[in-house]
């Protein structure tokens, strides 16, 4: 009889040992591995180590708006899902001594919790129960100093299969890109066009024929030009310059230079006066001819 009930209480025993390895920290909460982040699995008294392997699961984050927290996932890389976790936020340089720094906020209270870990609270999460799971969603705020963060996670599939160590360094946001729109600067500016015609003077002529006792004196005019007679004539040509202006905007600006041309024909003025001066001097000595015979005949008369 008493070796039955010895042999009762052992089963009872070892039952309840066995029930403790299987579930191990079902609840997600073992404050004493805040620092190692491990699991602690012991089978036959020893701890169990973990997969040295690549594995199934990993760590994402996604930046928030300035001034918002930022969104961590813990998520499967494959159909594998996993039972247990645990993330907390360390500074880079210490990420394997360091205490965790910032805090946490559940976004999904059915499936993990918040953990107080090196007298931070919410400085850490974990699983709340064992169920099987493919994504974890959680918020992260920034302590007030900055500082370079890694994310590190440990993920359990079963009892003995774990990882530890599963790590993403976080980088800062990119700027705001900014877009700039071309301005787009007309400048109209009136071009003035000058337009330079040359004229051609009309010269008219008319020698005027004056019969008297004294020498003639004839006056040529002409249009646009002045010619007195007993001297060799000149003729003045005027030439006028035409100018347009074009107020029409434009970005070309034409420049036309003027030019001058002299134009030097010989005057028919000169030719005409010398015809006059010969019929005159011919008409003088003709009276003084006629003069001196009448002078002749009176004195004979008288």
């Amino acid at each position: 009889m008493e070796i039955l009930y010895f042999k009762m209480w052992l089963w009872t025993l070892v039952s309840l040992s066995i029930i403790t390895k299987v579930c191990g920290y079902a609840s997600g909460y073992f404050p004493k591995v805040c620092h190692t982040m491990s699991p602690r699995h012991k089978n036959r008294g020893e701890v169990l180590a973990p997969q040295n392997t690549q594995p199934p699961f990993e760590v994402h984050y996604e930046h928030g708006k300035k001034g918002e927290p930022i969104t961590v996932f813990l998520k499967s890389k494959s159909s594998t899902q996993f039972r247990g976790f645990m993330l907390e936020a360390r500074n880079k340089s210490m990420v394997d001594d360091g205490r965790p720094v910032g805090k946490f906020i559940l976004l999904d209270a059915r499936n993990s919790q918040l953990l107080t870990c090196g007298d931070i609270v919410d400085s850490a999460v974990s699983q709340k129960n064992n169920q099987r799971k493919s994504l974890i969603r959680v918020n992260w705020t920034a302590p007030a100093e900055e500082l370079d963060i890694t994310f590190r996670a440990t993920f359990v599939e079963s009892f003995n299969i774990f990882w530890e160590r599963v790590d993403v360094n976080v980088t800062s946001p990119p700027p705001p890109q900014s877009t700039t729109k071309p301005s787009t600067t007309m400048s109209t500016q009136p071009s003035i066009t000058t337009s330079t015609q040359r004229s051609t003077p009309a010269s008219t002529t008319k020698p005027s024929t004056t019969t008297s006792n004294q020498p003639s004196t004839t006056t040529s005019t002409t249009e646009t030009s002045t010619t007195t007679s007993n001297q060799p004539s000149t003729t003045t040509s005027t030439t006028e310059t035409s100018t347009t202006t074009s107020n029409q905007p434009s970005t070309t600006t034409s420049t036309t230079e003027t030019s001058t041309t002299t134009s030097n024909q010989p005057s028919t003025t000169e030719t005409s006066t010398t015809r006059v001066i010969s019929q005159v001097l011919q008409r003088q000595v003709l009276q003084q001819v006629i003069s001196q015979v009448l002078q002749v005949l009176q004195r004979q008369v008288l």
